[in-house]
């Protein structure tokens, strides 16, 4: 009987029962949907920064979590997330392990900081990614 009145209620609230259902699925809603996916401008600062700005083409910016360890497997676990952000500790064997956050202040400008050890090495700086464009093109 109360099944009967759930669905009931989903009819007469078509509306309702799809953003339930958008919810139920992890990652739907979350930080990176502010993410625009194009060309990067990447400026780091803090000790072990790269001492020039690089481009980057992002598609996903779960590429910015894990700089350090690129195409490296590794286990993560979310610490944190709301719509303007999200911070994740990770660890990749005996690769080293690092924790970063992202905060998306527009859907073109991202604040990363970013810890860890990579290699042996600690690493540990901030970064700003500003959109300059489409992947493949000038700015």
């Amino acid at each position: 009987m109360l099944e009967g009145k759930k669905l009931t209620s989903a009819r007469k609230f078509p509306a309702l029962a799809f953003i339930v259902a958008l919810l139920a699925i992890p990652g739907a809603a979350s930080a990176d949907s502010r993410f625009e996916p194009g060309q990067y401008q990447v400026r780091e600062f803090g000790p072990t920064a790269h001492p020039h700005s690089v481009a980057m083409c992002i598609s996903d910016p779960a590429q910015l979590l894990r700089r350090e360890h690129p195409g490296i497997r590794c286990t993560q676990t979310v610490l944190a997330q709301d719509p303007m952000g999200l911070t994740v500790h990770y660890t990749c064997a005996a690769k080293g392990w690092g924790r970063s956050t992202l905060h998306f202040e527009t859907p073109r400008l991202v604040q990363l900081e970013t810890q860890g050890i990579a290699n042996g090495l600690p690493f540990s700086y901030s970064a700003e990614l500003r959109r300059t464009g489409d992947c493949g093109k000038s700015p």
